[in-house]
């Protein structure tokens, strides 16, 4: 069993944890499932100051720009291959390819494009502190950069399965679609 921390994380405590459910693949292998037409995202666990996920990428699939708004987050990709775009103010600006060990920190504020790259499919688990209440989600038509705060139960990735009162050993909860 994986203790949950009591307090809010920041980036580098997000990836200790992170590592620790790797190595617990108990917790999350079981949960592993691919959709052709979006990522599969299934909660492993949270409380009021964290929740961490499962997160299934078939080729090409991508998270869209966004951030995170006040949280921040952590990524370990546990199998295949990751393409991070980050934005800036006049546009794009870096882009790193992760794979399978690797892991990504995001401070709050960070914005982001996720795509599966590779030859095969990849699987990630992702921490957030405190719990998602807002993605920022970016368009950048019409040569103007908009951000929409979306609530995270509105946002199509977070549909259904929030469960904050389980331990991260705990019974599965149902996967939903990206």
């Amino acid at each position: 069993m994986i203790a949950m921390p009591t307090e809010i994380q920041d980036a580098g405590q997000l990836q200790a944890l992170l590592e620790r459910v790797r190595e617990a693949p108990e917790l999350w292998q079981g949960r592993v499932r691919f959709d052709e037409a979006d990522r599969v995202s299934v909660s492993i666990g949270g409380n009021e100051h964290l929740e961490v996920w499962l997160i299934c990428w078939n080729e090409g699939q991508s998270s869209g720009m966004h951030d995170h708004d006040a949280s921040h987050g952590a990524a370990v990709v546990v199998e295949g291959q990751l393409r991070e775009d980050l934005l800036g103010p006049g546009g794009p600006v870096a882009s790193a390819t992760f794979g399978e060990g690797a892991c990504m920190l995001f401070p709050a504020g960070h914005i982001h494009d996720m795509t599966q790259v590779g030859p095969t499919r990849a699987v990630t688990l992702h921490a957030y502190s405190p719990p998602l209440q807002y993605v920022g989600r970016y368009d950048m038509g019409a040569g103007q950069l908009r951000r929409d705060a979306v609530p995270r139960d509105q946002d199509a990735r977070y549909v259904d399965g929030w469960d904050f009162g389980h331990a991260l050993s705990s019974a599965a909860t149902p996967a939903h679609q990206a």
